[in-house]
């Protein structure tokens, strides 16, 4: 970015900078009773941002260097797998989340030179049971953001402002359920579906300042973009060795687009986030040449039901498609 070839430059637009990250990383693993391993790995990571200019500002650089642990112990008695993992992590700033402050005649974007690192720590308990040709798998998750890094947009008088900055805390909870097997009963379906459920919320949030719509917590206000429930399946029928036919499923719920939450109705239209079910159909025939050559065709429908749904921009609705591979 900071070498890149720009336009002319203006005070609204002389933006640049660098930042770069060096880390290294060992892991160990060990079993240490019948059917008990441990795994222990640490992570050393070095960051820096430089040459950072801003409206024609030059900026001072920054270093961080972390050191962010992770563990995980498990059991596999017979059928049954037992796990339990946990990580502490760090999410640098991105390089326009830092110097990139453009502005247009309502508009200005600010960056924020000063954005800590987002600090996260991870839970996750797995229980799997295993059946013929598949499994059961059961994750219970627990994730936690300090200094969680977002987009703040307020309006004053028709002039919106979108600030990059430190939102605080934020946490989330949920369990997400697999079932995967192939050949059910002997038969030649494959089956996979997965389910998770989630709650994602800001814990510890500043107060907004907006003089159009009103001051507003971010405090318990749900995490933008990360919906409740999520549930996904496919299925495959092979009719031969060498054809295939496919039916799939996606369903995903409504979110929120804005942080303060006010645009709860608003999930069928341009720049909300929809709730959505999506069934798509696809059949492959593979056929291997006499000199090698491996080829496929595939031909298809997503969205069958042609279903309109948001996610800021449109989904694309019914889509037919053909394709064809070749392995030399």
């Amino acid at each position: 970015y900071a070498n890149m070839t720009r336009g002319s430059e203006k005070t609204s637009k002389n933006n640049k900078g660098q930042t770069r990250t060096h880390a290294f990383f060992a892991q160990g693993a060990y079993r240490f009773a019948p059917g008990w391993d441990i795994t222990a790995g640490i992570r050393q990571e070095f960051w820096q941002a430089s040459n950072g200019v801003v409206e024609n500002q030059m900026l001072a650089s920054r270093k961080m260097s972390p050191t962010t642990p992770k563990f995980s112990i498990g059991y596999q008695p017979n059928q049954w797998k037992f796990r339990y993992s946990w990580a502490r992590t760090h999410r640098f700033p991105t390089i326009s989340e830092l110097f990139q402050t453009l502005s247009s005649g309502t508009h200005v974007q600010m960056a924020n030179a000063n954005l800590r690192a987002e600090n996260g720590m991870h839970h996750n308990l797995m229980i799997e049971y295993g059946i013929p040709k598949g499994y059961l798998r059961v994750n219970i998750f627990r994730d936690d953001i300090k200094n969680a890094i977002n987009r703040v947009r307020t309006l004053d008088a028709g002039f919106s402002t979108t600030a990059t900055q430190n939102i605080g805390t934020t946490s989330t909870t949920g369990v997400e359920f697999i079932y995967n097997q192939k050949r059910i009963a002997r038969t030649p379906i494959d089956f996979m579906l997965n389910f998770t459920w989630m709650d994602a919320k800001i814990e510890d949030g500043p107060m907004v300042t907006d003089s159009t719509f009103g001051n507003y917590s971010l405090k318990n206000k749900k995490i933008i973009r990360l919906p409740h429930y999520r549930l996904n399946f496919f299925t495959t029928y092979h009719i031969t060795q060498a054809w295939d036919f496919n039916v799939g499923g996606r369903f995903t719920s409504d979110s929120f687009n804005d942080l303060d939450n006010g645009d709860k109705g608003k999930q069928h239209v341009f720049g909300a986030q929809s709730d959505f079910f999506f069934l798509d159909l696809k059949t492959n025939y593979r056929y291997k040449f006499k000199n090698g050559i491996k080829s496929r065709i595939s031909a298809g429908i997503t969205n069958v039901n042609n279903m309109q749904a948001y996610v800021h921009h449109p989904y694309p609705q019914r889509t037919f498609l053909v394709e064809a591979a070749f392995a030399f």
